[in-house]
């Protein structure tokens, strides 16, 4: 083995001082550097080229480990769960069972759509984003306050699910009121600027006690 380390290290270095003396014999710079430097480097490529094929002559890479199956996935797990867990998520699936993070992940593109339905609907009395009527302004800002604590929710719930989800391809994005109604006012098929009815925007401690019923009768089973 040191033996041919030595001949690696004497290959490369041949290389690179012959590229080397090159460059030395024209003085002043310019492009000539640059063209000696590209040429430094392939013959460097060239030398660990010849020990690959030399090497595969040799059958150095017969035989080797996970030789004809496909790439291991493990770099697209989430580094914050342990194997423990992405083995018994696996395991729940292998059987039929449904893991927490597939619920979540349910749960979580429910909510976002809800919302957006939500925008969608505020929309209609609006004109272009951003927003620069002074009344509008201050009736979108009311739509916020009232949604605050919907999207604080949203978003808790995010981050605790992509904590535990295995894959970290199907984790999800922070929710942002004002990101969303960005996008959703551009829609080209939605209505604006039309007349709000009256008392159509709820008070926020109306929504709370709405919110506070809706959970109290579901938590009873109604």
């Amino acid at each position: 083995m040191k033996a041919q380390e030595r001949v690696l290290e004497h290959r490369i270095e041949k290389a690179a001082a012959g590229e080397s003396d090159l460059m030395q014999k024209k003085p002043g710079g310019g492009s000539y550097y640059g063209k000696h430097a590209i040429k430094t480097k392939y013959g460097i490529e060239r030398v660990v080229e010849d020990l690959i094929q030399e090497a595969m002559s040799k059958g150095d890479f017969n035989n080797l480990n996970g030789a004809g199956k496909p790439l291991s996935t493990a770099q697209m797990q989430n580094p914050y769960l342990d194997f423990t867990t992405h083995k018994l998520n696996k395991i729940m699936l292998d059987n039929g069972f449904t893991p927490e993070w597939i619920m979540m992940s349910r749960d979580i593109r429910e909510a976002v759509q809800e919302l957006k339905q939500q925008i969608r609907k505020e929309r209609s009395f609006y004109g272009d984003w951003p927003l620069t009527n002074s009344d509008q302004q201050a009736a979108w800002q009311s739509f916020a306050q009232l949604h605050e604590e919907q999207v604080r929710e949203l978003n808790k719930l995010i981050d605790k699910y992509n904590l535990i989800v295995p894959i970290l391809e199907n984790q999800f994005f922070r929710q942002h009121l004002d990101k969303l109604a960005e996008s959703i006012f551009k829609e080209p098929n939605l209505q604006r600027n039309l007349p709000r009815p009256k008392q159509s925007v709820k008070s926020k401690s109306e929504v709370k006690e709405r919110n506070f019923m809706v959970t109290f009768f579901s938590s009873m089973g109604f």
